[in-house]
């Protein structure tokens, strides 16, 4: 077992450690810390010294913020929607942006969304996808993949049966 090592008082990054806290459910030594931006937080003994926490989590923020690197979509097209501004960045740090549906509707969505195809419209073409189709819709892949390849609107069904 190893030799208790009091923190007090020391620095770690932008984390000042205050006072011992209460050992976590692994039993892990926890340190009551306050950071520099005024936050307070609890740190693991070992995340502290091994410089794997270094701030309450403002650091990490405040780099996601600078960073921004979502790419100009301004002008392209995913699906039905075309981008035609961005917007103030999600919580999370994704980019999020003003897009103008097909139909006419503005709406906003991750740039991640749209570029891989998860966000294709205002939700027009899944209202349209899935009109006709009872309560539960198209049952297939979770996203409907290949919906519209096997989509068959009335009009067309009374055409096949004649």
């Amino acid at each position: 077992m190893s030799k208790f090592e009091d923190l007090t008082g020391r620095r770690f990054g932008r984390l000042t450690v205050i006072s011992r806290a209460r050992n976590d459910c692994t039993n892990s030594i926890q340190w009551a810390c306050e950071c520099a931006c005024g936050r307070k937080a609890v740190v693991k003994a070992g995340n502290l010294k091994s410089g794997h926490t270094g701030s309450c989590g403002c650091l990490k923020r405040a780099n996601a913020a600078s960073m921004n690197h979502a790419p100009n979509m301004l002008g392209h097209r995913f699906g039905r929607l075309t981008v035609i501004g961005q917007e103030p960045s999600a919580p999370s740090g994704h980019a999020i942006w003003r897009c103008r549906c097909d139909c006419g509707k503005e709406t906003v969505a991750q740039g991640g969304h749209l570029r891989n195809g998860d966000t294709v419209s205002c939700g027009c073409a899944k209202a349209k996808n899935y009109r006709g189709r009872g309560r539960r819709g198209f049952k297939g892949s979770a996203k409907g993949l290949f919906a519209d390849e096997f989509a068959v609107s009335l009009d067309d069904l009374e055409e096949i049966s004649g």
